[in-house]
């Protein structure tokens, strides 16, 4: 991703909170901020933050836990944290959290595993975040569907839509690991549509991408076929790091002093929420999952929905910049020291 665009997720992420907190400033006078400060429950919000902890930790995990059975050797799990968090930081920053990928490509690179292989590793990594969510939205529709349905017509329909279109990303992988030419064919038909429609120009850059694309996932599909077992618990891995994340708003709900509704339930409406505004084209999906939360929750959180949708991003997406944005000056700052020391006097 270039860097002015990186600068424009910036951007477009402090409009977001300013718009956020002028509309909780609007809506909510001292009084009740202090009240609603004083009557936090401070155990619920420990929980809270340890969910988050455990969500990146748990990532870190599938990180470790692929690598052995892909690039044949292993990796420490401070490293593996460094790729968790540098790739939720870089996807936090991208539409569609797609940034986060080639960046944590890279810094296995630097760590010594070959590109081919590190490359395979996220491809598999994302197979795994595919199917557990949609393993987790079939088993909660299965569950809470119908109080879906029934308290949310509109949104049951928009979240199914996304987790359609999640399935046919997931076909698609499975598309491209088993059956390349195929894949190859169809994803060139569509790219040729597009170009003759205008939406895209200079097709045969999209064409060397469809090839790169498909011959990644191509290449990931012998491992996983090797290793099926361990494939498959990479996927259960990946169901528990999802579960630590889409739990948080229950533990909020919590921190605020409320009580009456059931954990599955919350868990239930934010995995759908989830599931609604994924593939909303803002770095984050800001606004759109603040939205998503009010029109889902308010009826727990009544007149500190604001409060609540803040908290939740900050612990949800806020603090990832945060602690991502330290580990990369500090990243960076620890390589750039290593590399002069390396470099002969003179620059030779």
């Amino acid at each position: 991703m270039k860097k002015k665009n990186y600068i424009f997720s910036y951007i477009y992420i402090i409009a977001t909170v300013v718009v956020i907190y002028f509309i909780i400033s609007k809506n909510l006078d001292v009084d009740q901020l202090n009240r609603t400060i004083s009557g936090l429950n401070y155990t619920w919000l420990a929980v809270s933050i340890l969910s988050i902890l455990l969500y990146w930790a748990s990532d870190a995990l599938l990180i470790r836990q692929i690598i052995p059975y892909i690039a044949q050797e292993k990796a420490g799990f401070p490293a593996c944290v460094k790729y968790s968090i540098i790739g939720l930081y870089y996807g936090a920053l991208t539409p569609f959290a797609t940034g986060g990928q080639p960046v944590q490509i890279i810094y296995m690179k630097n760590d010594g595993i070959g590109i081919g292989k590190s490359t395979a590793i996220i491809c598999v990594k994302s197979f795994a975040y595919s199917a557990s969510i949609s393993i987790l939205y079939l088993l909660l529709i299965a569950a809470k569907g119908r109080f879906f349905y029934t308290n949310y017509p509109s949104f049951f329909w928009i979240s199914l839509l996304g987790f359609l279109v999640n399935m046919i990303g997931l076909a698609g992988i499975l598309t491209a690991m088993k059956y390349p030419v195929i894949a190859r064919k169809i994803c060139k038909s569509i790219v040729l549509v597009l170009h003759k429609i205008r939406v895209i120009q200079n097709p045969d850059k999209h064409y060397a991408r469809v090839d790169r694309t498909i011959d990644e996932f191509a290449s990931a599909s012998a491992y996983v076929s090797a290793n099926r077992g361990k494939a498959f618990v990479s996927v259960l891995i990946s169901c528990v790091n999802m579960f630590f994340l889409l739990i948080v708003p229950y533990f909020v709900y919590r921190a605020f002093g409320f009580g009456q509704h059931v954990w599955l339930n919350m868990l239930a409406l934010n995995t759908f929420m989830y599931m609604a505004v994924a593939f909303v084209p803002t770095p984050g999906t800001s606004l759109a999952a603040e939205v998503g939360f009010r029109l889902m929750f308010i009826i727990m959180f009544k007149n500190t929905i604001m409060l609540g949708i803040g908290l939740w991003r900050i612990l949800t997406y806020y603090s990832i910049l945060l602690v991502g944005s330290i580990l990369v000056v500090v990243y960076q700052w620890i390589h750039t020291r290593y590399r002069d020391r390396t470099v002969p006097a003179g620059g030779k």
